[in-house]
């Protein structure tokens, strides 16, 4: 494929993602201040960006191979959940300190509840990168 064009298709689907992430915020005007949004906005579209174009890239023939295919999958669930406990930190260090403060169970459930949201849509993301990359090796468009 001509670099142009998956520029091009790069731009378009971070386009529709981000308008998508930002329209989420809605319903929160005037119940959020505008820096807590932007904090928030900020903290998950770069974790989104981290998952995405570590997949994209990582992603080669070589690993498309039967016998790397386990551990692609193994390593990406791994290095997604990672990168999901540290975007969640950064989150709830930034905008929700009071879960800090708690303890025990309490702090499970409330960073729990963080934890999965990242999870959740990192995984959509690793998925999208992967398959936007698998899908430009085995159809080349010229």
């Amino acid at each position: 494929m001509k670099k142009k064009h998956t520029i091009l298709l790069h731009i378009l689907f971070w386009s529709v993602s981000l308008t998508t992430i930002g329209l989420e915020a809605f319903p929160y005007i005037g119940n959020d201040s505008v820096s807590s949004m932007i904090y928030d906005f900020a903290v998950s579209v770069s974790s989104f960006i981290t998952i995405f174009y570590f997949f994209y890239f990582f992603i080669s023939d070589k690993y498309l191979k039967k016998e790397y295919v386990k551990y692609l999958i193994i390593f990406g669930i791994l290095f997604t959940v990672i990168v999901s406990a540290v975007f969640t930190f950064i989150d709830v260090y930034l905008l929700e300190r009071e879960v800090l403060d708690l303890n025990g169970s309490g702090f499970l459930r409330e960073y729990g509840k963080y934890f999965y949201q990242f999870l959740e849509l990192n995984f959509i993301y690793a998925l999208s990168g992967s398959l936007i990359k698998i899908s430009f090796m085995l159809c080349p468009v010229r």
